[in-house]
Formats: structure tokens, C-alpha cells, sequence
């Protein structure tokens, strides 16, 4: 068998000798192939788009050093550095049950600052809001 390109989030596992012939811009779905979807583990192309639509002014203000992935059987990991530290700083992860954690190091260890079902929902505290603004004063009647 072997991997043929898919959907993002999705592969298609084609049969050694087995043919997919394109019918329009869809392919083809026969008893040939079966479509798996990716490991919960792995980020998707929205999930890393989301982080990267977050930490894009952050490196190009200079609060941020660098990003690095790791990634393994038991998740997928988005070490932030900071400059002129020798060490990750925030840890953004998607773990193999699909959850995502948001984790912040000080020199005493990681802490976990977001979690989330979503990207979306675990990198909500670094989404800027709009300033609050105070309800207008209500004028007291003097009795």
C-alpha cells in the first residue's frame, strides 16, 4: 500500500497496483482505496495557521526569538523562544487524544496557562480584545 495525497487533515491508502483515476477535480472512490484520517496527535494546516497568525508580529516586533516543532507518536509541540534565553518559553501542543495545552516556563517549570478542544479556544489568551469601555455614570437622584 501507499499514501496518495488528500484533503487536508485526510490521506488516501491505495493498494500496491491499484489505480485512482481522476473524474472531474474529485477522484474517483472505489474498493481500491480506503481514506484514514491523520493522527490526533498532529497539528492541521488551520491549527498551525492560527499560531502562526499569533506569533507573526510578535517575531517581527522582536518579543519573540523563534518558534520550533516538535513532533512525536505522543503529540505535536510548538516551542516558542524568547531572545537572549537559552530555553523554551511557551509550549503550545496538541496531544494524542487530539486536546490542545498552552504552557508557560518559569525556572521552576511548565504551567499550563490554556487548554482547549479547539486551537482556537487553547490560544484565546493571546487574541487581543477590544478595550472595555465603562458604562456611562448614572445620575443619582438626591432624595
Amino acid at each position: 500500500m501507499r499514501i496518495i495525497g488528500g484533503a487536508a487533515g485526510w490521506a488516501v491508502r491505495q493498494p500496491a497496483g491499484g489505480r485512482c483515476q481522476p473524474s472531474g477535480i474529485y477522484p474517483r472512490i472505489t474498493n481500491a482505496m480506503t481514506v484514514v484520517a491523520f493522527s490526533l496527535a498532529r497539528f492541521t494546516p488551520a491549527d498551525l495557521s492560527e499560531f502562526y497568525e499569533i506569533a507573526r508580529p510578535r517575531m517581527e516586533r522582536g518579543l519573540w526569538a523563534g518558534v520550533a516543532r516538535q513532533t512525536s507518536a505522543e503529540g505535536d509541540q510548538l516551542l516558542v523562544t524568547f531572545p537572549h534565553l537559552d530555553r523554551p518559553v511557551f509550549r503550545f501542543e496538541r496531544d494524542r487524544r487530539g486536546t490542545y495545552t498552552l504552557w508557560f516556563h518559569d525556572r521552576q517549570g511548565w504551567h499550563s496557562i490554556g487548554s482547549g478542544s479547539t486551537s482556537t479556544d487553547c490560544l484565546s489568551i493571546w487574541r487581543t480584545r477590544p478595550a472595555r469601555v465603562a458604562p456611562p455614570a448614572q445620575v443619582r437622584e438626591a432624595y
